[in-house]
């Protein structure tokens, strides 16, 4: 079980994907990119059309990007609204501006420093005692692992990091290293069991005409699958998206956790529309007793945090700040 638990979210990603103020300009630099591949000599017409295609869906999240607080505050209201279609394209597109970007910029560097910090000699001696719960959806940590498996498979990144979430519920082992990805991955979508197709295949592709044009092609095959079948769907999800998959998923990273005596929040600021699940991580830590935060601003983390901690358990737990944004914290107890 783990001892230490790694709550992180989109400000741990921040030197590779952009933080919510930032994504409308990152969208509009992808579609620039798209744009320019269009113009490239030799380029037929029906390549043009799935640029076309792709151009459109990007231009639509960013205008919707720019009109919320967050892509994840667009989301809760086409969900509110049963706008399944629209939640759909918001997922889909998402998972291309997210491939796109994170083949351009390449990893956050603190992810391979993190991973070179806690490996022992193999790429299976990973620490039994960590368990990471990201609320991000991107592929940081896949991207990140392949300088030590050489292997170029996201898919097999998974593995060796013991990735989970409510689509992928059997490499769960008690005694290993875990990462709970409970929003799931943008760029990866399910059909028929345990069956899965990414937009983003590898992690050593280089962003160039080739690549692009391989993405868009493949972009508007996913695109035509979820309008045609009921069983092929993203593997992006929300917190407020429960089904029983996703029960037991909690279920399971509840059991994760149980033991967990030191809790590090890096780059998650406790939004409302999470606090739900937050509360039911946090009641399950019963021996937590040190708070480590990492974040430009810590005390209102801490604030929100204190709101879903009782009063009398509050006084048993030792806070710690660390505005120290260069690398993730590795606690002593480790």
């Amino acid at each position: 079980m783990a001892k230490i638990v790694y709550l992180i979210g989109a400000g741990a990603s921040a030197h590779a994907l952009p933080i919510v103020s930032k994504i409308p300009e990152k969208l509009e630099e992808v579609i620039e990119d798209l744009v320019n591949l269009r113009s490239i000599e030799g380029m037929i017409e029906n390549e043009i059309e799935l640029i076309n295609y792709a151009i459109d869906d990007l231009i639509w999240l960013k205008s919707e990007s720019a009109n919320h607080a967050s892509i994840d505050t667009f989301a809760k209201k086409l969900f509110v609204k049963n706008r399944v279609t629209e939640l759909t394209r918001l997922k889909s597109s998402t998972g291309l501006f997210f491939s796109m970007l994170q083949t351009k910029n390449k990893v956050d560097p603190r992810y391979d420093q993190f991973i070179a910090s806690i490996i022992g000699n193999s790429i299976g001696d990973l620490p039994k005692d960590i368990c990471i719960v990201s609320w991000n959806y991107d592929n940081q940590f896949e991207l990140a692992f392949k300088e030590y498996s050489d292997h170029h498979s996201i898919d097999n990144q998974e593995v060796f990091l013991g990735m989970i979430h409510k689509n992928h519920l059997k490499q769960f082992e008690k005694d290993k290293f875990s990462i709970f990805k409970i929003n799931g991955t943008s760029g990866s979508f399910s059909y028929g069991t345990d069956q899965k197709r990414n937009l983003l295949n590898r992690t050593d592709e280089v962003y160039d005409s080739k690549f692009l044009r391989n993405l868009v092609i493949e972009y508007l095959k996913i695109s035509d699958n979820l309008t045609r079948y009921k069983n092929f769907n993203p593997l992006m999800s929300f917190a407020w998206e429960q089904d029983q998959k996703f029960e037991e998923l909690i279920n399971q990273l509840k059991e994760k956790i149980k033991n967990c005596q030191t809790l590090v929040i890096i780059g998650y600021s406790i939004p409302f529309f999470n606090r739900k699940i937050d509360k039911e991580i946090l009641d399950t830590m019963s021996n937590l007793r040190t708070i480590y935060i990492q974040d430009m601003y810590p005390e209102t983390i801490k604030q929100r945090l204190f709101q879903l901690i009782p009063v009398t358990e509050q006084k048993s737990i030792r806070v710690e700040y660390s505005n120290d944004l260069n690398q993730f914290l590795i606690p002593y107890e480790l």
